[in-house]
């Protein structure tokens, strides 16, 4: 993954897998969105259950 798509804050917090390319794609053809998905990020805090986002092309 290419440096500078996902803050290092959001990293520490979260456990970040780019399948397929996905941060590139969604930062590239949507920076709105990816603006909104990475100020979530940001502002989630945990906590004891696990919790996973996945993005799938259907």
């Amino acid at each position: 993954m290419p440096p500078g798509l996902i803050p290092e804050e959001v990293q520490r917090k979260n456990e970040i897998h780019n399948w397929r390319n996905a941060v590139q794609v969604l930062a590239g053809s949507y920076p709105a969105e990816w603006e909104d998905i990475l100020e979530v990020l940001g502002s989630f805090y945990p906590n004891a259950t696990q919790t996973a986002i996945v993005f799938r092309r259907t």
